[in-house]
């Protein structure tokens, strides 16, 4: 009889574990190492954050990233941006000290006036296809960012040589990056049209 038992109270114990994994975890946080209660929204925009973790992660429910919302936050090294956010607002993580590494999904498609501006530490930028426009300044004055990876399906945006231009006919510079290492730079012949802030 007892052995009945605890053949029951296994199988119990199995089922429940199984029903517990197949439980769909909720992405309403917006960032996995920090609390809700560090994003102030409004909406699916993201107003304002005011945590202090090192790595955040947007959520895929936000479509907007608003100005200034992660502006002079000493705290993030690693920022991820959700595939559902469209915009990054001007400013968004200007000043942001300990910032190192961002990654935009795809979805973006806007990236506003020194976004990412002031950001010393900043040496790893990935940018999805998406993109369409690209703000004035907006890796200005990051003195360790020498390159940015634009996807190679992106068709509006490339680097070169630590310097972005426009990916048609490459008359348009939009920024020559301040960490880039040569100190010489010889303009494309292409170019026609240099973008305020470009040489920040």
């Amino acid at each position: 009889m007892g052995k009945i038992i605890r053949n029951l109270i296994g199988v119990l114990f199995i089922v429940t574990a199984i029903a517990v994994t197949q439980i769909p975890v909720s992405d309403v946080e917006a960032a996995p190492t920090a609390s809700t209660s560090d994003f102030q929204m409004d909406g699916t925009t993201l107003v304002k954050y005011n945590g202090t973790s090192e790595n955040v992660s947007v959520s895929n429910y936000v479509e907007k990233i608003e100005s200034e919302a992660f502006a002079g936050n000493e705290y993030i090294r690693t920022v991820t941006i959700g595939d559902g956010v469209l915009s990054i607002g001007s400013g968004a993580f200007k000043g942001c000290s300990q910032l190192q590494s961002v990654a935009v999904a795809d979805s973006v498609e806007t990236i506003g006036q020194a976004a990412f501006a002031d950001c010393p530490s900043l040496s790893s930028v990935q940018i999805g296809k998406g993109l369409k426009e690209l703000g004035n300044g907006a890796f200005a004055g990051d003195s360790s960012l020498a390159y940015v990876d634009f996807d190679s399906k992106n068709q509006k945006f490339v680097c070169s040589d630590g310097a972005i231009y426009s990916k048609e006919n490459g008359d348009t510079l939009y920024a020559l990056l301040a960490g880039r290492q040569n100190g010489h730079y010889a303009m494309p012949a292409e170019v026609s049209s240099i973008c305020a802030y470009a040489f920040w």
